[in-house]
């Protein structure tokens, strides 16, 4: 975006999200839970990990004709997934101690999401259930009712009738991402994670 502020010209980086809605695969997905997310982390002092902040939510179809999100365009690259980044790509390229570095910063920022103190935001990302394992469990149930549409799925049915027979009561509960992948963070040129993306399946659960 190139624009005028105090009679000075101005340049930055943004990135807009669209709403899908003709492919939805997420259910309950939307991008104004993914910014209040979003929002909450940049708000968050003691998070050392950058979430680009949201510059604003657009709920009306009207304009761009799905509800659509603008958020600061971060510095760093992805893991790429297509051609797959174990088999060609900047990380295939690096040295072995280098893909160790890689991996353990990425892990290392998984962490610090499990640290912070989401508690405000848990009644939102529990999408209508208890913020607590249990709730999950009953969440992913409804979503797989919801993609089956009336069909039988064996495998996952018996699945679901184990983590609802086996789970535990007494977990600690905070904000689970939801969609922890490489691909969803951005890496600077020193190896380090420079930001997580993609918020929209972020949840409250152990």
């Amino acid at each position: 975006l190139s624009f005028q502020r105090d009679r000075r010209d101005r340049q930055q980086g943004l990135v807009l999200r669209r709403q899908v809605v003709d492919h939805q695969i997420l259910h309950q997905s939307g991008l104004g839970l993914e910014s209040q997310a979003m929002s909450f982390l940049c708000d968050s002092s003691h998070f050392p990990v950058a979430v680009p902040k949201v510059l604003g939510y657009e709920p009306d179809p009207a304009i761009l004709g799905n509800a659509f999100l603008v958020v600061e365009q971060l510095p760093g690259r992805i893991v790429p997934q297509n051609p797959n980044y174990n088999l060609s790509g900047w990380v295939q390229a690096l040295s072995e101690t280098q893909r160790h570095e890689l991996w353990a910063n990425g892990i290392a920022a998984m962490a610090e999401v499990h640290k912070v103190d989401a508690a405000p935001l848990l009644p939102l990302l529990s999408r209508g259930k208890t913020p607590t394992l249990e709730g999950l469990v009953n969440w992913i149930e409804d979503w797989l009712t919801w993609a089956l549409q009336g069909r039988t799925h064996p495998v996952a049915s018996k699945a679901l009738a184990f983590l609802k027979r086996e789970c535990p009561s007494n977990t600690a509960n905070g904000l689970i991402w939801g969609d922890s992948i490489p691909a969803n963070m951005l890496f600077g040129d020193d190896l380090k994670v420079s930001g997580l993306i993609d918020w929209e399946l972020a949840m409250a659960g152990p």
